[in-house]
């Protein structure tokens, strides 16, 4: 399985031999000057993320659909990114619309009108017109209280940028952002979530789940998580899927969790002919 990484401002600082302060303090001022959000957001959070050792997501596609899909009748209040900066490096062919987004790089900060806001830049592979510099797609989402996820997401808050590059389709940018919140509320599930260990250590991972392998991958720093590895996908197997519950005193923590998968029509696979090879 092959993932699309983040190009940071840093490493294109480093191609053009110049020092990478210098290029966001430029790029923020330009920013400024161009009452351009998107950028601004971009490379206030970027060296924040890179500070925190770039975490990361792997979400696989076998779960994608799901995250999209789920209903969120729940106060946003109660939606928490696990950490300040986190990036969610989508699958090479992930099917989620043309152009293909690539990765999403989630964040909160406070909210003008005061509360906490959830913002999201989506790379979509764009370059700002005769630089190497990225051109990426923002949303705000306002974490309300007293508002479901729902209706916050009806009226969803365009970051404006400058009006460059390729038109993106509003539904692919919402599922972006729906596979986001609802990652936020993910139960910490191994079936679901798991480390992101050194690729010549993941057969022992998967063999032992040894604690000392994800030190070691973050001493290396590779400091991530899998999303949606564990689960089948099989023509006969209704794969398992996420459901919204309610936990903790008085059921009022949300949680999400993965309802085990069933095989589909199980009366008609017992009814299939079989034992033609026996003796």
């Amino acid at each position: 399985m092959h993932f699309h990484d983040w190009t940071t401002l840093a490493s294109v600082a480093r191609e053009l031999g110049l020092p990478a302060e210098q290029i966001y303090a430029e790029m923020y001022r330009d920013a400024r000057a161009m009452d351009d959000p998107v950028s601004r957001a971009w490379v206030t959070v970027e060296p924040q993320w890179i500070a925190a050792r770039k975490p990361y997501y792997l979400v696989y596609p076998s779960i994608i659909p799901a995250l999209t899909r789920l209903k969120l009748d729940l106060d946003c209040d109660l939606v928490r990114l696990p950490i300040s900066s986190l990036l969610f490096r989508l699958p090479k062919g992930n099917a989620l619309g043309e152009p293909e987004p690539r990765c999403i790089l989630a964040f909160t900060a406070p909210a003008d009108e005061g509360g906490t806001n959830l913002g999201i830049l989506i790379d979509f592979g764009e370059r700002i017109p005769g630089t190497p510099y990225p051109l990426y797609t923002g949303r705000t989402f306002n974490l309300t209280p007293g508002l479901t996820v729902e209706r916050s997401i009806a009226n969803i808050t365009r970051i404006v940028g400058t009006n460059l590059g390729l038109e993106i389709q509003e539904s692919v940018i919402m599922d972006c952002l729906r596979l986001v919140l609802t990652r936020c509320l993910l139960a910490d599930d191994p079936s679901i979530i798991e480390p992101d260990v050194l690729t010549k250590d993941q057969q022992r991972w998967d063999a032992g789940h040894d604690p000392k392998l994800v030190e070691k991958a973050h001493r290396r720093g590779k400091v991530g998580w899998i999303v949606g590895r564990q689960i089948e996908v099989l023509p006969h197997y209704r794969r398992p899927h996420p459901c919204l519950v309610w936990t903790g005193p008085g059921r009022t923590v949300p949680k999400i969790v993965l309802r085990s998968g069933s095989v589909v029509h199980r009366e008609i696979i017992e009814r299939m002919p079989s034992g033609y090879d026996e003796g």
